[in-house]
């Protein structure tokens, strides 16, 4: 079976001004990725400095490993929803191999 990690990065900033946390975006996280079905067994979550659109910004960066092709593609499915609750304009998402 293939398995891949996924790596979130999302802004705390909405419209310019710093509205979200870690916490905050965890939570979102949980909520819109377990809504129905649980699709997020565990993750890793680390606050980050960033640029974007001529702002320094910080932002939370989500690490999932192992995960399957299915359960990839069902996250992949649900940034859009979670871009959504945090107002987020993009929210970058990268998926590769395991390498683990």
């Amino acid at each position: 079976m293939k398995l891949y990690d996924i790596a979130l990065s999302i802004g705390h900033n909405v419209n310019g001004k710093a509205t979200h946390d870690q916490q905050k975006i965890v939570k979102a996280l949980l909520k819109v990725m377990n809504e129905g079905e649980q699709l997020i067994e565990g993750f890793s979550a680390y606050d980050m400095l960033g640029y974007w659109c001529g702002e320094i910004e910080t932002s939370t960066r989500i690490e999932i490993n192992g995960a399957s092709d299915e359960i990839a593609q069902a996250i992949r499915q649900r940034i859009p929803e979670l871009a959504r609750t945090l107002k987020q304009y993009e929210i970058y998402f990268d998926i590769h191999k395991s390498t683990s």
